[in-house]
């Protein structure tokens, strides 16, 4: 943790945009909005901050002069907070007299020492000293840590705050009362408790109607789930269209085990934003490979896509979290024009798409159009879909005044809210429909009736879905159903979906989709039954294929296509060669085992092809890499 005196201002570790490996951003300089959000978050979670450990910050050739740590961290000083720069012992005397409450001179509280570390080490001007054991740097190591050596160290040594410390004392408590063999029966149980029934494969010569549902409807078919659909494809597909009917205690209780992204916004911020990221995908990750609710995460992903938010951008690092979980997830199964109201006034969005720098305050003021373009383009109308620059121009208008803002009294942090006083409140007209002047925030919700119910919008989400579960190229006759499913349900997207699988178009069209390298590497883990935790490794090799999630820098979204991909082949048969072999750290397949569970080595490659091999794949997947060469198959690309 470190703070600086800057006019009052107060700096700790992940408060703010400086952290992680954008440090320069904000360096030295601090911006007024950014001082406010740091000041709300400061006084409302400081207290939790106050842990055990002592941290001192030092100039680099101060440090090395010395030589030893604690000789910088007894120097006497009157106030508790204060931190060694260039030589001389600075502190804050407005800030610290808030805190009063018999501190030890020289010390700090850490929550994370690791990513404290990491923080400080990348701005190249502070270097953290510390107790230098086996958990924590040595003096003398510089630059930030990777992101393994970062998760790895932030949860060793110190504690994080009390919560953890409190949870790890009644865990030693509990082991020494009934023994540690006994301690795991207490434990709630997560994915690897999961049960392994027998595995269930095709038997047809070409793949068949199950096989082709459990590829396009969900991330591919793990070794029991064709038992799923034995009582009827209807029924399978009504129980995924209301996911929250979905009992799925192990994968729930797993992912609420990555407390990080559970927390409140306005903690975040204490956060380095690299480890939220990591936490994020992490849950991304399980959810798709472990989660009874697949076709919601099929469809988390789709939305993901098409209302892209890059993680990289200014405050996304820490406020993409909301929005996945507070916009995408709950609204990837509702109405459309719902998911496009919460997209519109996400947090994460409006700092990604300058909405929150819309603003028209004197008569000559311009509005930013950047969101507004990107709502008709990319969002609802699609780039052909009829609107004009003066379209633009007038739903820019109509979205002027958004914006999110910070109560410092209350600790609020990133909330979004109306500012008449940023707004036009003239008269507009968008495609054709006049909005009268005095509407206020009422235009926006007038804006998004008016592009929602527009036949191109229609259209052009029915060619998005029709893509992500029929054909890359699909006819004509299947986009005008799904729109016209979509202008007859209001948007209803399970109607939508409903529409797209009873087309014969959907039955025609297996295994003609190429799977994408999200897909593709969750595919494997859920086709060998993987044991993983979706940790940094996993992550790693999904970046070298291309697709690391949250991270596509421009709003449309990673392509749908087939061909940006192909150059990444590879690296998908390195993946599926280390994962057999046992060489990926985080993620385990019991080969022996999983031959077991089919009766034999022939029944696990039909589950893998989704068909019978021929007698020729079967000549060449013979032997100890049989599996990995069946997950490097073409077959095994496509869905």
């Amino acid at each position: 943790m470190v703070f600086r005196s800057l006019g009052g201002v107060a700096r700790c570790r992940g408060l703010d945009d400086g952290c992680g490996a954008n440090v320069p951003e904000y360096h030295p300089s601090v911006r007024r909005s950014h001082r406010r959000e740091t000041l709300a978050v400061l006084f409302s979670r400081l207290q939790s901050f106050l842990s055990w450990g002592h941290l001192v910050c030092c100039h680099e050739r101060d440090t090395l002069r010395r030589g030893k740590v604690h000789r910088c961290g007894h120097r006497p000083h009157r106030h508790p907070f204060r931190f060694v720069r260039g030589g001389r012992v600075r502190s804050m005397p407005r800030l610290a007299s808030h805190f009063r409450t018999g501190i030890p001179h020289g010390s700090l509280a850490v929550r994370d020492f690791a990513t404290c570390r990491a923080y400080l080490a990348a701005s190249s001007d502070w270097l953290v000293l510390g107790p230098a054991t086996d958990a924590h740097p040595r003096l003398g190591e510089s630059g930030p840590f990777p992101l393994e050596k970062a998760e790895a160290r932030s949860r060793c040594g110190m504690s994080h705050d009390r919560r953890e410390f409190c949870s790890s004392l009644g865990l030693l408590s509990l082991a020494a009362t009934t023994g540690c063999e006994q301690l795991s029966s207490f434990l709630p149980a997560g994915v690897s408790d999961r049960d392994r029934p027998p595995g269930t494969a095709p038997t047809a010569d070409e793949i068949d109607f199950t096989h082709h549902v459990l590829n396009r409807c969900t991330f591919g078919p793990r070794p029991e789930d064709r038992a799923l659909l034995k009582p009827g494809f209807d029924s399978w597909l009504d129980q995924q269209l209301h996911p929250k009917d979905i009992v799925d205690p192990l994968c729930d209780r797993t992912i609420a085990s990555i407390e990080r992204i559970h927390q409140h916004r306005g903690e975040l911020y204490s956060e380095d934003p690299r480890i939220l990221l990591h936490d994020l995908v992490r849950a991304r990750i399980i959810r798709a490979v472990y989660s009874r609710r697949q076709l919601l995460e099929v469809m988390v992903d789709l939305w993901t896509d098409h209302f892209n938010v890059a993680w990289s951008k200014g405050n996304c690092r820490w406020l993409k979290i909301s929005d996945d979980l507070e916009v995408i997830r709950p609204h990837a199964l509702g109405r459309f024009r719902d998911l496009v109201r919460a997209t519109a006034t996400s947090p994460a969005m409006l700092i990604y798409l300058d909405g929150h720098d819309n603003k028209v305050v004197h008569p000559e003021d311009k509005p930013n159009e950047n969101h507004a373009r990107e709502l008709l383009e990319l969002h609802t109308l699609g780039v052909d879909g009829g609107y004009t620059q003066r379209d633009v121009l007038e739903a820019a208008r109509c979205m002027s005044g958004w914006t999110y803002g910070h109560s410092f009294m209350c600790a609020g942090v990133s909330r979004v809210g109306f500012d008449s006083g940023r707004h036009d409140d003239g008269a507009k007209e968008v495609l054709g429909v006049t909005i009268p002047a005095g509407g206020g925030k009422n235009d926006l919700e007038q804006l998004i009736d008016i592009v929602c119910e527009h036949r191109s919008t229609s259209r052009y989400v029915a060619r998005r879905l029709a893509r992500v579960f029929i054909a890359d190229s699909p006819p004509d006759e299947v986009v005008e159903a799904i729109a016209a499913s979509y202008r007859s349900s209001g948007g209803d997207i399970p109607e939508m979906l409903e529409t797209v699988f009873g087309l014969p178009a959907f039955r025609e069209n297996a295994g003609t989709l190429f799977k994408r390298p999200f897909r593709y590497l969750v595919s494997v883990l859920r086709a060998t039954d993987a044991d993983t935790n979706g940790g940094a490794t996993i992550q790693k090799r999904l970046r070298r294929m291309g697709q690391p999630p949250f991270e596509y820098p421009t709003p449309d979204g990673y392509p749908l296509e087939a061909e940006p991909w192909f150059g990444s082949l590879l690296w998908r048969w390195n993946f599926s060669l280390d994962l057999l072999a046992g060489r990926i750290p985080g993620a385990t397949v019991q080969g022996k085992e999983l031959v077991r569970r089919f009766g034999s080595s022939d029944r696990l490659l039909a589950h893998l092809l989704g068909r019978r091999p021929t007698s020729f794949e079967l000549e060449q997947m013979n032997g100890e890499d049989g599996i990995s060469i069946a997950l490097a198959s073409p077959e095994f690309q496509w869905h």
